[in-house]
């Protein structure tokens, strides 16, 4: 629930391109990661309310205020 409610501060419409992280011990740990995503409902809140998740944005393709970058194209970056 962490990223969804971070997700709900942008427009609808808008998209990004980047990844989930997890910190522990102010580093990324993919394992960390990967637990989360590997467990059952209860055990991810219990995982989320330890070591919350972050969204890593690479970048913005598509904003409903500045346009999509894409133009049409695929997404090849």
């Amino acid at each position: 629930m962490d990223l969804a409610l971070a997700g709900m501060q942008f427009p609808a419409g808008t998209v990004l391109d980047g990844e989930g992280v997890v910190y522990v011990a102010g580093r990324v740990d993919c394992s960390a990661a990967q637990s989360r995503a590997n467990s059952t409902p209860s055990r991810a809140r219990l995982l989320a309310e330890a070591h919350s998740a972050h969204y890593a944005v690479f970048s913005i393709p598509s904003h409903p205020e500045h346009g999509d970058v894409r133009d049409g194209r695929a997404y090849w970056w």
